[in-house]
């Protein structure tokens, strides 16, 4: 309910959907839509929490490293309980060419971690939440 101690954490690194609204005419949210930085803040507002909001970009691991951060903040009663997961959805080629050109990308289309035939990554999208709380 509102003001609850709930915090929200979530991990999102690319803003390709940003570049997109290039093609139309900008709008009073706009930019306070598309910036990442401003994810967890409006998610918190939309439902009045009052715990730390926190949108972290550590690249391929922001997911994990909002899940871990979270964890502390119920463990350490910043928080009562804490939204926390990751978000990633591509909506262009450029990012895709880019990592391909720097190497980063399979060509193979696999991802082997740990494995001496491992030759890249595999990008992907969607997004995955949970909530977290002690028991």
């Amino acid at each position: 309910s509102r003001g609850d101690h709930v915090g929200c954490f979530i991990g999102a690194s690319f803003a390709e959907y940003l570049d997109n609204t290039n093609a139309h005419p900008p709008t009073a949210y706009t930019s306070t839509g598309m910036i990442r930085a401003f994810l967890c803040g409006r998610i918190s507002y939309y439902f009045g929490w009052s715990g730390p909001s926190e949108v972290l970009d550590t690249a391929c691991s922001s997911s994990l490293v909002a899940i871990n951060r979270a964890c502390k903040a119920v463990q350490t009663g910043e928080c009562t309980m804490a939204l926390t997961g990751g978000v990633n959805l591509m909506t262009g080629i450029n990012n895709f060419m880019d990592l391909a050109k720097a190497g980063f990308l399979s060509p193979t289309g696999q991802c082997k971690p740990f494995d001496q035939a491992a030759d890249g990554f595999c990008r992907s999208e969607g997004g995955g939440l949970v909530v977290l709380k002690l028991l």
